[in-house]
C-alpha cells in the first residue's frame, strides 16, 4: 500500500511527537537495518472501521506497526505491506 496513504492514517497525523523519545530511536534505527537486509517482515495492521477509524474520519487507522512505518519512511521506500482487521 501507498506508504504517504498509510501515514495519513497512523498516529503521525494525530500526534506528530508519538516517535520523539532516544529509546523509540534506537529501536527504529535496528529496523532500518532489519528491512535492508530482510525487508519488513510483518505487514502493517489497518483498522478498516471502529472508533477510532470514525473519530478521526480516516478510511483506515494504523493500529500496528508504527515503528515500521517510521523505518521504511525513513528509508525512502513507496510501498509497505498492510493487512486490514475490522474493528
Amino acid at each position: 500500500m501507498d506508504i504517504d496513504l498509510v501515514r495519513s492514517c497512523s498516529a503521525y497525523a494525530f500526534f506528530p511527537d508519538v516517535l520523539g523519545n532516544f529509546a523509540k530511536r534506537e529501536k527504529i534505527d535496528a529496523l532500518k537495518e532489519s528491512i535492508l537486509e530482510h525487508g519488513i517482515l510483518e505487514p502493517l495492521v489497518l483498522e478498516t472501521s471502529g472508533p477510532r477509524v470514525e473519530k478521526y474520519h480516516v478510511p483506515y487507522y494504523l493500529v500496528d506497526g508504527i515503528h515500521r512505518l517510521q523505518a521504511a519512511t525513513e528509508l525512502g521506500l513507496d510501498t509497505v505491506p498492510v493487512r486490514f482487521i475490522g474493528a
